[in-house]
C-alpha cells in the first residue's frame, strides 16, 4: 500500500512565537521586596547578631526593618520560611506607608499566602499605593493588573502607562511590558520601533522573553531590516538561561542554517533541551530529526517516541507522523487502526496531509469500510488546502482516477461532503454523519 508521505517539521515562518504578556499569579511569588540594607544582608545570610538586631528594630516600628524581615521570612533567608509572618511585617510596614511593604503586601494577596485568600481587590488597592510613591516594582504590577483585569477593570490604556513609569526607571519587567503593547497594539498605537526599542532595553538586562521578541522583530524584519544573524544571537541568550521557547528557535536557525551555518546535530541539540521542557514543537522536530537521520542515527522508535509526546499535546503535524509511522510500521508493529485514529485527529485540525491519507484509507477499505465519496470529499479538502507542488499533482490523479470510477451522484455527495467538513470545527460531525447515513465506518 502507498501513502502520502510528508514526515514534517514544523517548520513555522517565524521559527518562535512572540512571548506572552502575562504568566499568571506564580509570576508575583518571586516579586517580593527587600529595601537595601546592610544589617539585612547580613541576617540573610544567617548571621543570627544581624538577625536580632533587625527584628529588635522592626519590634520597635522601624517600618524599614519590618518590610526587610518580612522579607527574609517570605523567601526563607536566615530564618525557617513562613509566610504567615511575613505578612504580618508587611502588614505592620504598609500601615506606616513604606511603598516596598505595600507592594510586598499586595503581592500576597495576588498568590492567596500567609493567610489571606486570593484577592484581586485588595492586591490592586496595596500595589496602587506603592506605585503612587514612584515604587517602581509596584508600577509594574498595577501594570500587570490593568493589563489582566484582575482587582481592576482591564485597560491596556492605563497599563501602559504604569508599564511606561517603570519602564523609565529601568524596570526590565516593565521595558518587556511596554514593548508587548506596542507590538501588538494594546492600548498605544502599534508600533514596532518602539517594541524593538523597549525590548531591547529590557533584554540588554537580560530578560528571556525580551529577548526572544526581540529577536522575533528581527527574524521577521518589523521596523529593522531583516536579520538572522542578530535573532539568532538574542534567541542564544534566552535559550542559554533555558528558556525553551527560544532553545526551539535556536534549533530551527541551526536546521535551516539561517544566521549560522546549518548543523543538524546543533539543531538536535536545542530541539532536545526544549523538547525535554516539553515543548510541543520541538518535541516533533526532534523526532522528525530522529526519523531522517539528520545529526543523529536514524531511529524510528525514538522518532515514534517524540511525535507521539508531541501528538499527544495536540499537534497536528505530530498527529500525522505519528499515523504515519503506525501506518508504515515503522518503529513500532504496523497498527492501521492507530494510523487511522491519529490521522484523523491530524485532519480535523484541518492537517492537509493526513486528510489525503484518510481519503486512501477510505477508497481502499483499510480498517474502514469503503466509501468512494467519502475518500473523493477527503482528496478534495487537500487540494483545496494545498494548490502547488508535487504532492498536490499526485492527490489530482489520484483523485481522478477514483472519480472514473463513480457515478455523478457519488462524485457530488463528495462535493458536498467536502463543502461540510470544511466549515469550521465540523471535521468530525460532518463525517460522521455522512457515514452514519451510508452504513459505513469502522469494521
Amino acid at each position: 500500500m502507498k501513502f502520502f508521505r510528508r514526515i514534517a517539521r514544523s517548520l513555522l515562518a517565524c521559527a518562535v512565537a512572540s512571548s506572552a504578556l502575562l504568566s499568571g499569579a506564580n509570576a508575583w511569588a518571586a516579586l517580593t521586596a527587600a529595601q537595601a540594607d546592610a544589617l539585612a544582608a547580613k541576617a540573610a545570610v544567617n548571621d543570627q547578631a544581624a538577625l536580632k538586631t533587625l527584628r529588635n528594630e522592626a519590634q520597635k516600628g522601624d517600618p524599614k526593618a519590618q518590610n526587610n524581615l518580612g522579607t527574609l521570612y517570605a523567601e526563607g533567608k536566615g530564618v525557617v520560611q513562613d509566610h504567615e509572618q511575613a505578612l504580618q511585617w508587611f502588614r505592620k510596614a504598609a500601615a506606616q506607608n513604606t511603598a516596598a511593604a505595600q507592594f510586598n503586601l499586595g503581592v500576597y494577596y495576588v498568590i492567596g499566602k500567609g493567610g489571606v485568600t486570593q484577592d484581586y481587590g485588595q492586591a490592586a488597592q496595596w500595589v496602587r499605593k506603592a506605585a503612587q510613591q514612584g515604587y517602581a516594582k509596584a508600577q509594574n504590577g498595577l501594570g500587570l493588573l490593568y493589563a489582566e483585569g484582575k482587582g481592576v477593570a482591564q485597560d491596556f490604556g492605563q497599563a501602559a502607562q504604569w508599564f511606561r513609569k517603570a519602564a523609565e526607571q529601568g524596570n526590565a519587567d516593565a521595558q518587556y511590558g511596554l514593548g508587548w503593547l506596542c507590538e501588538n497594539g494594546k492600548g498605544v498605537a502599534q508600533d514596532y520601533g518602539q517594541a524593538l526599542l523597549w525590548y531591547r532595553k529590557a533584554a540588554e538586562q537580560g530578560r528571556a522573553d525580551a529577548q526572544i521578541n526581540l529577536g522575533v522583530l528581527y527574524e521577521k524584519g518589523l521596523s529593522v531590516a531583516k536579520d538572522y544573524v542578530q535573532a539568532a544571537q538574542w534567541y542564544r541568550k534566552a535559550a542559554e538561561q533555558g528558556n525553551a521557547n527560544a532553545q526551539y528557535g535556536l534549533g530551527q536557525f541551526y536546521e535551516r542554517g539561517q544566521g549560522m551555518a546549518q548543523d543538524y546535530s546543533q539543531a538536535l541539540l536545542w530541539y532536545r533541551k526544549a523538547a525535554e521542557q516539553g515543548h510541543a514543537n520541538a518535541q516533533n522536530d526532534l523526532g522528525a530529526l530522529y526519523n531522517s537521520g539528520r545529526g543523529v542515527a536514524q531511529d524510528y522508535g525514538q522518532a515514534l517516541l517524540w511525535y507521539r509526546k508531541a501528538a499527544e499535546q495536540g499537534i497536528a503535524i505530530a498527529q500525522f507522523n505519528l499515523g504515519y509511522l503506525y501506518a508504515n510500521g515503522q518503529g513500532v508493529a504496523q497498527d492501521l487502526e492507530q494510523a487511522l485514529q491519529w490521522y484523523r485527529k491530524a485532519a480535523q485540525q484541518g492537517y492537509a496531509g493526513a486528510q489525503a491519507n484518510l481519503g486512501d484509507f477510505y477508497e481502499h477499505g483499510r480498517v474502514v469500510s469503503r466509501n468512494k465519496a467519502a475518500a473523493y470529499a477527503l482528496y478534495t479538502l487537500y487540494l483545496s488546502a494545498v494548490q502547488n507542488g508535487s504532492g498536490n499533482k499526485i492527490v489530482s490523479n489520484i483523485r481522478a482516477s477514483l472519480a472514473s470510477g463513480m457515478t455523478a451522484q457519488e462524485i457530488e455527495a463528495g462535493k458536498a461532503l467536502a463543502g461540510k467538513m470544511s466549515e469550521p470545527g465540523n471535521f468530525s460531525k460532518a463525517l460522521d454523519e455522512y457515514l452514519a447515513a451510508q452504513g459505513s465506518g469502522s469494521r
